[in-house]
């Protein structure tokens, strides 16, 4: 007999539910923790409260998944479909590896894709004006993380932060004018998850917009019109039988 935390559907959505916002709060957070200290000489005491930061995120995504883990009545299922979680979690765990500054960016774009993930389920949920708040924010951070990676590149024009901001900007709004253009391959990997983030911005507006519309409408004017067509078929009926 399996002894431990009952396995409960209920429960399990609850607990996702619960952990869903402030996860994909912390699935942002960790691309700039892993990137800052890669391309910034920072001081003993910025990269202690960087570090910090990194092992605190680590934690609170272990938490989160043994948690699910537990809760999961399909535990196999639930490892499969939080495979970028498990990525952030295990990556720091190959530290000593030469690709290590790899795995890091690697880690990076986990967290990345984690927040893409949760954007795609918070769509479904209340909560429209947190949702554009955080989707603000992640536009704020490619912008800043873009022009770490640009600026000191040759062939790059996103010279200023301000560069990377109005590049972030018009790659969100997929209007894309072209006058910046990251050509580095991390630059190129931000803006990859920005077009995706900018079609899910989009997606949520105006589906918030074609909701509001629907809310609006009187609760009686479908079931009136409906009504409505009724009387008109039964006229129509009677004038092909008369006929």
């Amino acid at each position: 007999m399996e002894v431990g935390v009952q396995r409960n559907p209920e429960a399990y959505e609850r607990f996702q539910k619960v952990a869903e916002i402030p996860m994909l709060v912390l699935s942002l957070a960790v691309v700039p923790v892993i990137v800052v200290p890669l391309v910034v000489e920072l001081s003993p005491a910025g990269e202690t409260a960087f570090e910090a930061a990194n092992w605190f995120i680590w934690v609170a995504f272990v938490i989160e998944f043994v948690g699910l883990f537990a809760l999961a009545p399909d535990r196999k299922k639930m490892v499969t479909s939080h495979l970028l979680d498990l990525a952030i979690i295990v990556i720091p765990m190959f530290r000593p590896l030469r690709a290590a500054r790899g795995l890091r960016l690697l880690r990076a774009l986990a967290g990345a894709g984690r927040a893409a993930q949760a954007v795609g389920r918070i769509r479904t949920q209340s909560g429209f004006q947190a949702f554009i708040g955080l989707a603000l924010i992640a536009v704020g951070a490619a912008g800043v993380l873009v022009w770490a990676f640009e600026h000191n590149d040759s062939t790059s024009n996103i010279e200023t932060i301000g560069d990377g901001l109005w590049w972030a900007i018009a790659t969100t709004t997929t209007v894309g004018y072209g006058d910046y253009v990251p050509v580095t391959v991390e630059g190129r990997a931000i803006a990859a998850v920005l077009m995706v983030l900018g079609v899910g911005v989009l997606a949520v507006i105006t589906a918030n917009v074609a909701a509001s519309f629907i809310e609006a409408e009187p609760p009686g004017e479908m079931a009136a019109l409906e009504d409505r067509l009724d009387r008109i078929e039964e006229k129509l009926d009677r004038l092909l039988g008369d006929g």
